[in-house]
């Protein structure tokens, strides 16, 4: 039933993003952009996001790696078949079922797995509200689009109030998991309240490379560095549709577009990626056409690379999508691990 729900707001939303982004679109224009592309730069772009891809990987394991030992391409693997679920399952369901592989894998808890995904998508959204911070310093204020300062405030408010979290649990853990276990007792039977209870424990867990000022600013940096190459890949075809735009609007582009992307939304994130993409170029006298046709050669980089080296992932892992979906639902019930 949950899963239904989600499913259907996903739908739903992404209809609505994608009739404004499509809404009195020129197609002959928006055909003609492809005419006078040029390869070179666009290939060179991949090449760039293959670097992100793997700095990503990298980051990934230094959290996991202060508590629990995993090799690159365990790292690498689990982390392509978790996008490669973002893009064909609805509600994001990549990020529980990362954390069912990595249980199997490795042999931790999948709330210990889910707390090192929450530190890498907190360090995401700080990186993105920092290149967009940066970003907005080289773009005259004129320019910048009007949805820019709900998003960044939005994205600054979510920041804050999660890294609070993160804190109290990870510094307080103890007593967090004491008063979770009262109240929980309260609307259920004590051995699942506990049970419950002590899930956030071991998120907690999961949180430990907070503990390290050193690991930590090497993941906040190794974070930045990932979202600043997305910048160059946008910025690379940028130059392969001949427009002429700085460094700096390919980053503000890369942060409005994926700090965007956290509204719900049908998978492969259809309609937030076009309806933000189109915001942001637009505001830079980009026209509808042009940026949905620079939107769909960014979104077909990522995109392709993800569903393909992802599937193939999961062939070599010898799980099926079935059987990851199961897995996602024992999360979601809460089912012991």
């Amino acid at each position: 039933m949950r899963r239904r729900v989600f499913l259907w707001i996903g739908a739903a939303s992404s209809i609505l993003f994608l009739y404004v982004a499509l809404k009195n679109i020129a197609f002959d224009q928006f055909l003609g952009a492809f005419k006078s592309i040029d390869v070179l730069p666009v290939a060179a772009a991949f090449v760039i996001l293959l670097l992100v891809y793997a700095v990503r990987t990298l980051r990934w394991r230094m959290i996991i790696e202060s508590t629990k030992g995993i090799s690159n391409w365990r790292t690498f693997s689990t982390l392509m078949i978790g996008f490669f679920a973002n893009n064909v399952l609805p509600a994001r369901a990549g990020e529980l079922i990362r954390a069912v592989i990595l249980r199997r894998q490795i042999g931790v808890t999948r709330s210990f797995a889910l707390g090192t995904i929450v530190v890498e998508r907190v360090m995401d959204v700080a990186a993105l509200v920092g290149l967009l911070l940066l970003a907005t310093y080289r773009v005259p204020p004129d320019r910048l689009p009007a949805i820019t300062s709900e998003v960044r405030g939005f994205a600054l408010g979510t920041l804050a109030l999660v890294i609070t979290g993160m804190c109290v649990l990870l510094w307080g853990k103890d007593r967090v998991v004491a008063v979770l276990e009262r109240f929980f007792s309260k609307i259920m039977a004590s051995h699942r309240a506990g049970i419950l209870a002590g899930k956030f424990e071991q998120l907690a867990v999961g949180l430990e490379v907070m503990r390290d000022p050193r690991r930590l600013m090497l993941v906040a940096f190794l974070s930045f560095l990932s979202w600043v190459g997305m910048a160059i890949v946008f910025y690379f075809v940028f130059v392969g549709f001949h427009v002429d735009m700085t460094p700096a609007v390919a980053a503000f582009t890369v942060a409005l577009v994926n700090l965007g992307m956290a509204v719900p939304s049908s998978p492969g994130y259809v309609g937030t990626y076009e309806f933000f993409m189109v915001v942001s170029l637009g505001a830079f006298g980009i026209g509808k056409a042009t940026a949905l046709a620079y939107g769909l050669v960014t979104r077909l980089l990522w995109y392709v690379f993800e569903v393909v080296v992802g599937f193939a992932c999961l062939w070599k892992s010898e799980l099926s999508i079935r059987e990851l979906i199961h897995g996602e639902e024992s999360v979601i019930r809460g089912d012991t691990g």
